[in-house]
């Protein structure tokens, strides 16, 4: 017989209730703060992404200029 049954003394019926409760609790900040690292990672990203751009811009106007300068 595949029986999973639980038994818990009364008196700590409670005790386990709030402790469960807790850890749920903590589960959703965890997940919330989780949730702001990915945010703050994806706005890096993007200003890492425009900063490359702009060396790049950068580079290109100084090849112009040097391409300009050798003429």
């Amino acid at each position: 017989m595949n029986d999973q049954s639980i038994f818990v003394k009364i008196e700590k019926h409670e005790e386990i209730q709030t402790l469960i409760k807790n850890i749920k609790q903590r589960s959703k900040e965890a997940q919330a703060k989780l949730q702001k690292i990915r945010d703050f990672d994806k706005e890096e990203e993007q200003k890492l992404t425009e900063f490359d751009d702009m060396i790049d811009h950068i580079n290109i106007n100084l090849d112009q200029i040097e391409g300009f300068m050798k003429q």
